[in-house]
């Protein structure tokens, strides 16, 4: 069992003078006290006193002046527990209702006694054995201790204080002796200030020395593991940073610093700590900040780049991990980064190299972290446009970005919009042959994202008869527009069902005859298509009525199809993840009259959303979805809880 250390607490008290006499020994051992008195009692560095100081206790009880403590297992047949306390002429009875209580007190007033004499030696010896001797006496107390763990704080912070106010007087072997010695009680405790304060004065000495890592580490990965206030105790900040600066200044294997983010991060391809990362990433931007923006005086000049390297090194640590990398994207995606740090050729490096990991990674939540956060912010493809600020490479870069996104996540019309502001760089790096860079422009075109009339029309159809590759892109354009043309004016099969698991590209192999360019009805239901297929869907201008049941169909696809299908008059969604995000862009779809999104993620407000935008809806089933109960609650729109009924409606 572990006891709370008592700091005050309510007790009977008496007083006994002479104890050593025939009178004090028969009060001592029979049942004759009655004048009891009731304390509020603090128990403090050097003594023990009163809340109310009278009585038995108006004066102080000092620790020096306690002989010995001792327990009174039973008082009288009530079983009153007591502690006694023999103080030379007198003693002092403190009457506590139970033994676990007793327990506690006596093992609280131990330990402030020890406390007392190992402060008084440690701070008056100017022996250094012996300090040490006093040093491993009170660790070895305190791991016996019955006690919780929060006892350790006190010895370790009365050595850190020795520390710091006899540093020129303490020799190198002394310090590294002292901060082994209390190494026991440092990795099970959260560092308090000044054990930040004397690891901050230690790490002066370059390079830190080994034994101080050793020491500190455990307390470093409590503290990383922890949901941090930095706020509120920047020391802690400055701790972390002290370490990890001394981590990345080491020569070893052993005690460097990707060892140690892999030993943070641990085996597993997940690192079971959520708070790791943030701290890892707070640590970072606020060193770059001291670097570039505030403090840079602190570290001095002779560190800076060093300083500097350390924390680029631990942002390219981060970033190798799969884990993590969607989450400091998101970090950074508001580029909380000084201006300066924009300019330093050494830092701008390293963005690069991280930038060129988003881009390359295939996840979206990843590589449209680049994108600014929200409308009239800028975001790192504008950094890295050509003619800004950290533009070095002549906009590869840039050019991979907007490739990545366009050919991913932002094929969307409102998306690729977004990126009309940078029309003018992009046909500057089409002119130079980037390839990839031609066809997303020519994607951008065909998808009608800039009309004709638009005076940028022109200039993108003038840069792109610049170049050979990019007037045979263009030319195959037209060529594709006029055969689509052609194939819807040629007629064909009207309706569609397409086999169960079917995938992407057996559909589009399908559509690829020119048989089905004027289909009205497809049915997709139970297949395998996913919200890619929507690139052939498109093409089919003249379709009115769609099921999807049962498909990977989700919201990506959603946004893509509602731009471009106007005249669609039914849809079946039931069984796809389409969720509110997706859903919310058929309000466009003017036309649908017929709506299935049974066992979809639709919520309440989506729902409301939809029955607001769409005035020619007639039947809606939103089965097994958040917004059932509101359906059945509605006179305006009638549920269609028969499927037979969609069916119908399809045959029509």
């Amino acid at each position: 069992m572990k006891y709370t250390l008592i700091k005050e607490n309510t007790a009977l008290l008496y007083r006994i003078r002479d104890p050593d006499t025939i009178t004090g020994k028969i009060l001592l051992k029979a049942n004759l006290i009655r004048r009891w008195e009731k304390h509020h009692l603090m128990l403090i560095d050097d003594c023990i006193i009163s809340s109310n100081p009278s009585g038995y206790m108006s004066t102080r009880i000092l620790y020096g002046d306690i002989e010995s403590v001792s327990a009174i297992s039973s008082w009288d047949t009530r079983q009153r527990y007591c502690i006694r306390l023999w103080l030379g002429r007198e003693a002092v009875l403190i009457q506590v209702p139970r033994l676990d209580s007793q327990q506690q007190w006596l093992i609280s007033i131990k330990w402030r006694i020890a406390m007392r004499r190992f402060k008084f030696i440690i701070n008056t010896c100017a022996d250094a054995s012996t300090i040490i001797k006093e040093v491993l006496n009170i660790v070895n107390i305190a791991l016996k201790s019955p006690m919780e763990d929060n006892i350790y704080s006190e010895p370790i912070d009365a050595v850190s204080k020795l520390i710091i106010h006899r540093e020129n007087k303490l020799s190198h072997g002394v310090r590294e002796k002292l901060c082994l010695a209390i190494s026991p009680l440092i990795e099970r405790v959260t560092p308090s200030e000044t054990i930040c304060q004397m690891f901050h004065q230690l790490c002066q000495y370059s390079p830190c020395p080994k034994y101080l890592i050793d020491t500190f580490e455990p307390s470093v990965v409590i503290l990383l593991k922890k949901n941090l206030d930095y706020g509120k105790y920047p020391y802690y900040r400055s701790f972390l940073q002290d370490f990890i600066f001394a981590l990345s200044c080491q020569d070893s294997n052993d005690y460097s610093l990707q060892t140690f983010i892999e030993s943070v991060h641990e085996i597993s391809n997940i690192c079971p700590h959520p708070r790791v990362l943030p701290n890892l990433a707070c640590l970072s931007l606020a060193a770059l900040y001291k670097i570039f923006h505030t403090k840079a005086e602190e570290i001095g000049n002779n560190s800076l780049e060093e300083y500097l390297d350390t924390y680029i090194k631990l942002l390219e640590l981060i970033f190798k991990y799969n884990d993590w990398l969607p989450h400091i994207v998101a970090i950074l995606q508001p580029i909380p980064i000084p201006e300066k740090a924009l300019c330093h050729d050494r830092f701008l490096s390293c963005l690069e190299k991280l930038l060129w990991i988003c881009v390359e990674d295939d996840r979206c939540e990843v590589h449209k972290a680049i994108l600014n956060v929200r409308e009239g912010r800028r975001g790192w493809i504008h950094l890295f446009a050509p003619e800004n600020l950290a533009c070095r490479d002549n906009g590869d870069l840039f050019a991979a970005m907007i490739c990545k996104l366009t050919s991913c996540c932002c094929r969307d019309k409102q998306s690729l919009r977004n990126f009309l502001e940078f029309v003018t760089p992009m046909i500057a790096i089409c002119k130079r042959g980037n390839l990839q860079m031609i066809k997303t422009v020519i994607f951008m075109l065909e998808r009608d994202v800039i009309l004709e009339d638009d005076p940028r029309y022109k200039q993108i159809i003038t840069g792109l008869q610049s170049t050979e590759t990019s007037r045979r892109e263009l030319e195959m354009m037209h060529e594709r527009k006029a055969e689509l043309s052609r194939m819807l004016q040629k007629g064909g099969y009207l309706h569609l069902t397409v086999p169960a698991k079917s995938t992407d590209q057996d559909l589009a192999d399908i559509l690829a005859t020119g048989e089905y360019n004027n289909l009205k009805t497809l049915s997709l239901a139970f297949t395998h298509v996913t919200s890619a297929c929507v690139e052939q869907l498109i093409k089919l201008r003249r379709l009115t009525h769609l099921n999807l049941w049962s498909t990977q169909f989700g919201d990506k696809g959603l946004k893509i199809l509602c731009e471009n299908l106007d005249n669609l008059e039914s849809l079946n969604l039931c069984e796809t993840p389409a969720t509110d995000k997706g859903i919310e862009a058929l309000t466009s779809m003017k036309s649908l009259k017929v709506l299935n999104l049974n066992s979809t993620k639709l919520t309440t407000s989506g729902f409301e959303n939809l029955t607001a935008n769409l005035p020619n809806l007639q039947y809606i089933d939103v089965r097994y979805t958040e917004a059932w109960v509101i359906d059945a609650n509605l006179e305006d729109y009638h549920s269609v809880y028969v499927f037979h009924k969609w069916s119908e409606e399809i045959k029509a």
